[in-house]
């Protein structure tokens, strides 16, 4: 048995067993959750919603608990974060940036592949009463195992000469989903491409796939996309080489002044890593993204997928690394938006244990803006009017 799957399957057990069922893009899940033995350290953690020393995930109302929204629990003040930050200077910055090029593409540099397919002008009833909009195409990645991603360019009536790369999260309707963000950036004159998760919206393919080590395997979510993971392919491949390729065609046919990127959950966390890779995103936007590991501590809620806590790949540049990079260099910031009372996940006022911290480790290394909206007008895991507000007037900025 290899290495990485003994890793998926232990993790699984030990946390939430899950199978998700998709036919024909309906999904049925059923969980059943593992009893965990509490440790020293576990009783650390807030009674007041947890079982057996773990936060519990069905404690969600705002008024359930200070702690789940309003103040941070002492224990996330045990940790420095100053000290887990190692890229530190130039230097540190380049090789890091090399290093986590090389875990995902197996090269040094980020490829120049552009997309397979360019379809301009597409009809798609879903946004045809969209306003400033002058025309859609459709650009379409394909992968290995015949692993596709459905991205759509907006092009604006008025333009400003800007893109937003704009990333939905693990909903199902994918980027549709978002359509008012869409329409919202169209009104003010920027081009906008727009992208799912793997597997998700259409790119649900749920290929079939013989593989040497495990026989016949179904890729039915992303979750399953780990299976693929060999020493010629990382996984993590599938979710940044759509954004990358895009990036790659739209700059060589079009001059942008600005460009940017938001994104939403697991697409957050895709921003994140992504911008922290790709000096070209200028300002990036996760949204309810991700928490470093010392904030995920004791919480489901907040361990997000596997690839938001595979270990080989944080080793090279853990959260707060990524979130060093993606703010670092000329003209360039990063604004996390958290939910504070976000009923998913990354929620609350933990970030305040580290906002100034990357800060200060920008200010030590060079240019570039770190920030948090700590965003209270939303009860839910989306994006606010509010949100797209603050960062329409950051971009003005």
């Amino acid at each position: 048995m290899s290495e990485h799957l003994l890793f998926y399957i232990v993790v699984t057990i030990s946390l939430v067993a899950t199978v998700v069922i998709c036919i024909g893009g309906s999904t049925k899940i059923s969980s059943i959750k593992t009893t965990k033995q509490t440790t020293q350290k576990q009783a650390h953690m807030p009674t007041e919603y947890s079982v057996n020393g773990y936060l519990d995930d069905s404690v969600r109302a705002p008024n359930n608990t200070v702690y789940l929204y309003d103040e941070i629990y002492p224990f996330y003040n045990e940790t420095d974060p100053s000290k887990y930050i190692y890229v530190v200077d130039q230097t540190t910055v380049d090789e890091t940036r090399k290093k986590l090029i090389n875990f995902i593409w197996k090269t040094d540099t980020l490829p120049s592949t552009l997309p397979t397919k360019i379809e301009n002008n597409i009809v798609d009833p879903e946004f045809s009463d969209l306003t400033n909009l002058r025309r859609i195409n459709k650009i379409t990645v394909s992968m290995e195992y015949g692993i596709e991603s459905t991205v759509y360019y907006f092009v604006p009536k008025k333009s400003v000469d800007k893109l937003i790369i704009y990333h939905e999260g693990h909903d199902y309707n994918g980027f549709y989903a978002r359509k008012d963000l869409i329409q919202y950036f169209l009104n003010n004159g920027y081009s906008i491409a727009a992208f799912s998760m793997p597997c998700y919206a259409k790119n649900f393919s749920v290929p079939i796939i013989d593989m040497p080590d495990f026989g016949k395997i179904i890729i039915a979510s992303h979750v399953e996309l780990y299976l693929l993971d060999s020493d010629n392919l990382s996984f993590l491949k599938f979710f940044f080489e759509p954004v990358n390729e895009t990036l790659n065609y739209l700059t060589s046919k079009y001059k942008y002044s600005g460009i940017y990127m938001i994104g939403l959950s697991g697409g957050g966390w895709t921003t994140t890593v992504y911008s922290a890779i790709d000096p070209r995103i200028k300002k990036s936007y996760p949204i309810a993204g991700s928490y470093p590991f010392y904030l995920r501590a004791g919480t489901s809620r907040d361990l997000g997928d596997i690839e938001q806590f595979l270990p080989s790949l944080y080793r090279i540049a853990n959260y707060l690394d990524l979130y060093v990079l993606g703010a670092y260099g000329s003209e360039r910031s990063q604004m996390q938006i958290i939910n504070k009372y976000d009923n998913c996940c990354y929620g609350g006022v933990k970030y305040k244990t580290y906002e100034k911290i990357i800060q200060d480790s920008l200010s030590r290394i060079g240019p570039g803006i770190f920030s948090v909206f700590e965003d209270d007008s939303l009860k839910e895991h989306g994006i606010s009017i509010s949100a797209m507000d603050t960062i329409r007037d950051d971009l003005l900025k």
